[in-house]
């Protein structure tokens, strides 16, 4: 146990949001919003029982729309188990269009949030991604993913999750790869995998967990393309 304390290892978290919110259902001729995007990187690192973590935000678009926001983005979890395996868990916290129930011009209808009328519905939703792993050798040069698990947790009943997919690699060119399309909001995946060596990370190698889903706020006409990557480098 006390040599897992010495190991070395960086861990990247990439969250690109690519949202594409459209005006209410309301209205047929809308105009389209130009896609926003958001990306999070968080690193942690283990040297010598001194764990440092950052995380840090850019918005890599002029964000005119307000519709959708990030509430947080943040790392829930980072521990050694007992059987010497690492786990580190990451979370970000989306806020969809809110949404009413009123008796305004469209009564009956789901409408913005500045309507004049009826009960507020807080839009938010939950986006998990968790990884577990095993590195050996004086300096990290192998590593074993045996785990991948996550979701997304709506906070009410108006925000619909589809297109989901979940999938984690070892990292090497044709190597060890699993792809999901879970058909409910969580999952949990053991890989069964061996160590391989530590590939270099670039766009496409290097071991890595990945997800991805569709945010739909029910009688909106809005969407949000989740997409959370962590690299393992």
């Amino acid at each position: 146990m006390k040599k897992i304390l010495g190991y070395l290892l960086s861990l990247g978290l990439l969250f690109s949001l690519i949202l594409q919110p459209t005006a209410t259902a309301a209205t047929e001729n809308t105009e389209k919003s130009e896609p926003v995007n958001f990306q999070f990187e968080a690193f942690l690192t283990l040297n010598n029982s001194n764990h440092k973590t950052s995380l840090t935000s850019n918005n890599v678009q002029n964000n005119k729309q307000s519709d959708f926001e990030i509430k947080d983005a943040k790392q829930t979890l980072n521990q050694i188990n007992e059987d010497g395996s690492f786990t580190a868990s990451y979370e970000v916290t989306l806020s969809l269009p809110n949404t009413e129930f009123g008796s305004g011009s469209q009564s009956g209808l789901i409408t913005p949030f500045d309507s004049n009328s009826g009960s507020v519905t807080q839009n938010l939703c939950k986006a998990t991604l968790e990884i577990t792993y095993f590195t050996r050798g004086s300096t990290d040069k192998e590593i074993k993913i045996t785990n991948i698990k996550g979701g997304w947790e709506p906070q009410n009943s108006t925000i619909v999750v589809s297109n989901r997919e979940a999938s984690v690699s070892d990292g090497l060119p044709l190597g060890n790869v699993i792809r999901k399309n879970p058909t409910t909001n969580s999952f949990n995946y053991n890989t069964g995998w061996d160590y391989v060596d530590l590939y270099p990370h670039t766009n496409y190698s290097g071991p890595r967990g990945y997800t991805e889903a569709t945010l739909t706020a029910y009688g909106m006409g809005g969407t949000a393309n989740i997409f959370l990557q962590v690299l393992v480098q």
